[in-house]
């Protein structure tokens, strides 16, 4: 029988988007490797126990929100490391190295730059993923209009947007894409390229965008990843089938829906929260929860294991997008240790 070892992990937030690493000595164990502060689950303690005692052990801070934000194992050749990782955006102490580590502060896009061990790659992602993202409505017909839409949410505080507009005219398309990718990097959001009517021309859309999203139909016929890995990738997920294969093929996140029914449309079917919790349980990867997502909804899916919640119409059609992010940022913050 396969030993498993529990490990839990901080991702430790400071001012200006910044994240607190630390450096492995030499002669441990992947020693050299940078790494997100935490370590062993002691025998009937508690994940969050565990956290507080591990900061404070290793950069000398005390969790005082810690958001679940993963749990996923990572099969080594003769033991599985099993993960519990919380996100910690406000906390207390002076941070210093405990352990006479290295330790230093770095901006999540520049993660990419220091060497971690294999199991820290979620790990990565989930630090630069925020809790919500919009996909965008249908184009129909008003080019300023839509443009102004996504403005406005961008303003309100959105920082991750899939592009649907769900457009078949390649040249307003890639006039939206150019467009759309201008704004997005005016506010340092990320966005995605869902290439439900794109498919023949996404490598050609690609250089505007900082990932691609595949639907379901498409996710299921790729056999490996289809851009490097400085290129984004997610798809939409709707049962434990698909949730492998993106995880099989190297996919960074997914969408998984319907969650709950969507607001903007009737469907005969959806998950549900008990079906979706059981969907992510092992899930190694951060996954969404889209489909009739409202701000409240935000502690139940971190609560049972999604990273955030996605939504279209909760956005798109809010009269005060900012309003709405503020919703969720503050029910976020109930999460306290």
């Amino acid at each position: 029988m396969r030993r498993e070892i529990p490990i839990v992990v901080g991702l430790v937030r400071g001012a200006a988007r910044k994240i607190l690493i630390s450096k492995r000595k030499v002669g441990a164990l992947e020693g050299g490797l940078w790494e997100f502060p935490g370590g062993k689950i002691e025998d009937g303690e508690p994940p969050l126990q565990a956290l507080a005692r591990e900061l404070e052990e290793e950069v000398g801070v005390l969790p005082s929100v810690a958001v679940p934000t993963l749990s996923y194992t990572y099969s080594h050749k003769c033991y599985d490391l099993k993960f519990f990782v919380y996100d910690v955006p406000k906390w207390s102490g002076t941070v210093n190295p405990r352990e006479e580590q290295e330790i230093l502060w770095a901006s999540d896009y520049e993660l990419e730059n220091y060497d971690m061990p294999m199991p820290n790659k979620p790990l990565k992602i989930a630090t630069i993923l925020p809790r919500y993202s919009l996909v965008t409505a249908s184009f129909v017909g008003d080019e300023e209009a839509y443009l102004r839409r996504i403005e406005l949410c961008l303003m309100g505080g959105v920082r991750l947007i899939q592009f649907r507009p769900q457009v078949s005219d390649k040249i307003l398309l890639s006039r939206l894409a150019q467009r759309v990718s201008i704004l997005c990097k005016k506010f340092n959001a990320l966005v995605m390229l869902n290439i439900a009517m794109v498919a023949d021309q996404f490598q050609e859309l690609v250089q505007y965008f900082d990932g691609v999203h595949f639907p379901s139909q498409e996710l299921l016929t790729l056999t490996k990843r289809p851009v490097p890995s400085s290129i984004l990738i997610s798809a939409s997920c709707h049962n434990q089938v698909e949730i492998l294969r993106a995880q099989e093929i190297g996919l960074d996140f997914v969408y998984l829906s319907p969650v709950l029914p969507p607001i903007s449309h009737l469907v005969s079917t959806h998950l549900g929260w008990k079906k979706s919790a059981d969907l992510v349980r092992d899930a190694s990867l951060p996954v969404y929860a889209l489909g009739g997502m409202k701000p409240s909804n935000i502690s139940t899916a971190c609560s049972i294991g999604l990273h955030g919640i996605s939504m279209v119409s909760g956005l798109w059609d809010s009269p005060d997008p900012g309003g709405t992010i503020s919703e969720i940022e503050k029910a976020l913050l109930t999460f306290e240790v």
